[in-house]
């Protein structure tokens, strides 16, 4: 980082501030906000002050505070995220305070994996972060430093901002934290009454003379390194002071140009040079374009791509992404070459691509110099480019040779085959939507097309790969990007046809690609529809060890996806009223929130103390309601992705049945087995209604449409209409000779509870695993069952496997006597 922006800030003018004196040794001021401009120093001053941190707190009493940090950058997927932000700060405080591991370590227990990784990572770790900061060993100070909130992803911000904004209200917790001026970053951040904002614009004084003090430590290494003389180096210390203008990033681009020329050019650079950022960006895109030969056409290539490109790149993706003209040869040092002679745009660290400052590639985007037919042609060149990659993929790209192996146990070998078209996996079709629509043909997307050939021949070797790089989230989106262009395109194509069987294909048999990429050659495809387009089409990959195959239906069932994370039964499900979003709770005690459109888990909610009976979105999709067996019911913020508990409702004796919200969504009603319907005011929490009249277990409530009415249903074998405001019942409805229950209106689905009878099945030769989730051969996993095939009872005979599936469904499988799956995986 210091590298990046032109090395360390030796004066740091703001540890004498008295704002910065009070935030640090004060009581008073616990967030201290420090905003500026594009440019005007903030990161090298926070580099600074987190560099006097470290040394002055390894002293005296200081010794026991905690100092943790983290540097935002917008350019690096790896460094704009909130949980990233909350990576970093949460390893340097273990690091400093080893018995908070605990907190980590219990997460981790309780789950059986990281709460680093996965969608639901902000979430658990924000929670992780609170009971660290709040643990009743920690008694030292906490410093916290991030820098550019500003560049952080537009989803994660604001719900950083919350926890930072929460988190501060702690006496020990102090927070610097630095960003440009912007009004929501503003807004959200003066709620917190100890806030202290330090303008960068308002101290222009003091930037000014660091700015100074930089420019003379920036010139004093050029005439070192160039060998200028007194007189120039004069020259160039007072033209640079001249033209700053209090903006450190300025200096640091001139002088990185100054130090690529020989002495005797720097003056007329500097008499060339303009004192405005934008206009020096101009002022390096005229010099690149008159550089000699190819090298302008070059620099326009690698500019354009890494500025349209989602991610940073690596350099093999570059190269990769390229156009490069067919009879040169491009090495990675020549890549190097070509990218040092962006003028400063770009810089290069671990062989990733980097654009110097997040204003050079705001710079850039839309700009007509490297974009000179526009950014569709450059989206549509990265197409063809990432299609002529794909087709080099092919079957076991990491050489596995295991149909069973977990996703967790992949290892490649160095050099990795997937290192130069990773990019072009994930993104290839995001970079299609964005063409002109009079360029599909020059794409091929069309019938026996360029696109359709590639997903006949080579779609589940992209399974694959998406599945190797952890992107199977991403594909699922993307692919259904590419069926809404198609539908829109065309009424009837067979593209359109494959591309919605790939998609079914890909739904349905996602987790277990996700986890064993090699499935996709085995058990994705035999428990597929026989009719199936991507099973006919792979037919010739089906494996050959499996003489018998299941029969399946011809055409792909009604169900859509299945959502697996649940370690016990699922009671509940509710969709969001935007169909956003869909809930799911459980006897494992937890509600898991889904992307109704991938499946990806977004959130899983804990804290009730036992199983979750029931769930309900409000009806503006913003708070989900639970309903336990621990007696209480919780109100969650379903959009936050701290998956935040904002009111845990208490006042039934015995287990909560049903809660509904009314359809303004300001009130919420609970049912129990206590007898008792309860009405609460959704935003205190308070208890405004206790409705009684029933003789045994209330088991459903629902609001009317205009929400003043309620209706109960009973084990007594009544309904009752209740009027919610007075709570007078109005009416008893008998008839039903049994338990009356009802859904919720927008409830559509199914409990469903898996149990097995912990038989150890794994024999020598075939057999299947305790659960019944995969069969075996010799103790390995060889072919993974879909959950419709389990839970039954199995029976081996030789190479032969019988399962009788809840369902009503026999399976019977039979296997070569003779070709183990392993060798004939690796024979093929």
């Amino acid at each position: 980082m210091e590298r990046a922006r032109g090395g360390l800030l030796k004066d740091v003018w703001i540890l004498s501030h008295k704002y910065f004196i009070d935030w640090r040794e004060g009581d008073n001021t616990n967030l201290l906000w420090i905003s500026g401009g594009a440019g005007k120093g903030k990161t090298m001053l926070l580099i600074g002050v987190v560099r006097t941190l470290q040394d002055s707190l390894k002293s005296t009493e200081a010794e026991s505070n905690i100092r943790s940090h983290f540097f935002c950058r917008a350019t690096d997927s790896d460094f704009n995220k909130a949980t990233a932000v909350l990576r970093g700060l949460i390893g340097q405080i273990v690091e400093q305070h080893r018995p908070l591991v605990s907190h980590l370590r219990e997460d981790h227990d309780k789950t059986g994996r990281s709460p680093f990784e996965g969608p639901n990572a902000f979430t658990a770790l924000s929670r992780i972060f609170k009971e660290m900061l709040g643990d009743p060993g920690l008694t030292a100070r906490v410093y916290l430093v991030v820098d550019a909130l500003d560049e952080c992803e537009p989803d994660d911000f604001p719900e950083l901002l919350d926890l930072i904004i929460e988190s501060a209200s702690s006496a020990r917790v102090k927070w610097l934290v630095s960003s440009r001026n912007r009004s929501d970053i503003e807004t959200k951040l003066k709620k917190k009454a100890a806030l202290v904002e330090l303008s960068l614009e308002e101290n222009s004084d003091f930037v000014s003379q660091a700015v100074n003090t930089y420019i003379d430590y920036k010139v004093s290494n050029l005439a070192e390194a160039k060998r200028y003389d007194s007189a120039l180096q004069k020259h160039v210390n007072d033209e640079l002071r001249r033209k700053a203008n209090g903006t450190f990033l300025w200096v640091a681009l001139v002088c990185e140009e100054l130090g690529k020329l020989e002495r005797w050019d720097a003056r007329k650079l500097l008499n060339e040079v303009p004192s405005d950022l934008t206009k020096l960006y101009a002022g390096m895109m005229d010099r690149i374009e008159r550089l000699q030969g190819l090298t302008p056409e070059f620099c326009k290539t690698v500019l354009s791509i890494s500025t349209l490109a989602y991610r940073p790149l690596h350099l093999s993706e570059l190269t990769a992404l390229a156009d490069w003209p067919k009879d040169i040869s491009f090495e990675k040092e020549d890549l190097k070459k070509i990218i040092f002679t962006c003028g400063s745009f770009l810089t290069i660290q671990g062989d990733n691509i980097y654009f110097i400052h997040q204003t050079a590639k705001e710079y850039l985007s839309g700009n007509p110099v490297i974009f000179s037919k526009g950014e569709k042609e450059v989206h549509h060149t990265i197409v063809l480019r990432s299609l002529d990659e794909m087709e080099k993929l092919h079957k076991d790209m990491y050489n596995l040779r295991d149909p069973g192996i977990s996703i967790d146990e992949d290892k490649p070998l160095p050099p990795d085959p997937l290192a130069q078209v990773r990019y072009a996996c994930v993104h290839w079709i995001d970079h299609l939507c964005e063409i002109a629509s009079s360029s599909y043909d020059q794409v091929g997307l069309y019938d026996n097309g360029k696109i359709h050939k590639f997903l006949k021949e080579h779609f589940l070797h992209w399974m694959e790969a998406l599945s190797l790089t952890r992107s199977m989230s991403n594909g699922v989106v993307t692919i259904r990007k590419l069926e809404d262009l198609l539908a829109v395109r065309f009424n009837e194509s067979r593209l359109l046809d494959l591309v919605r069987d790939e998609l079914r294909f890909m739904l349905h048999n996602r987790w277990i690609i996700e986890n064993a990429p090699l499935q996709a050659y085995a058990s994705a495809l035999i428990f597929s529809p026989v009719c199936s387009l991507t099973r006919e089409q792979w037919k010739k990959e089906e494996p050959e060890w499996i003489i018998t195959k299941p029969i399946m239906d011809s055409n792909w069932s009604p169900c859509l996806q299945t959502l697996k994370g649940h370690w016990d039964g699922v009671t509940s499900v509710a969709f969001s009223h935007d169909s956003k979003q869909l809930a799911s709770a459980s006897y494992d005690s937890t509600v898991k929130i889904w992307d109704a459109k991938t499946g990806e888990c977004v959130q899983t909610l804990k804290g009730h103390g036992n199983g979750v009976m029931l769930v309900a979105f409000s009806h503006d999709s913003k708070q989900l309601a639970s309903a336990s067996d621990d007696c209480t019911v919780k109100i969650w913020d379903a959009k936050a992705k701290t998956g935040e508990c904002v009111q845990t409702l208490k006042g039934h004796s015995d287990e909560v049945t049903s809660v509904a919200f009314s359809h303004d969504s300001k009130q919420l009603a609970s049912a129990s087995d206590d007898r008792t319907v309860k009405i609460w005011d959704a935003k205190t929490g308070e208890c405004v209604q206790t409705l009684k009249g029933h003789s045994d277990g209330v088991t459903s409530v629902a609001f009317s449409h205009d929400s003043k009415q309620l209706a109960s249903a009973s084990y007594d074998s009544t309904v009752k209409i209740w009027d919610a405001k007075t709570g007078e019942c109005v009416q008893t409805l008998k008839g039903h000779w049994d338990g009356v229950t009802f859904p919720h209106d927008s409830q559509q689905g199914t409990a469903s509870v898996a149990a097995d009878e912990n038989q150890e099945r794994q024999l020598s030769g075939y057999g299947c695993n305790s659960n019944v989730s995969w069969i075996t051969w010799n103790r390995e996993n060889v072919l993974w069952l879909p959950t419709e095939c389990r839970y039954g009872k199995v029976a081996v005979s030789g190479s032969t496997v019988a399962i009788g599936c809840r369902s009503g469904r026999v399976l019977v499988i039979h296997f070569s006597p003779t070709l183990s799956p392993l060798e004939m995986y690796h024979d093929k």
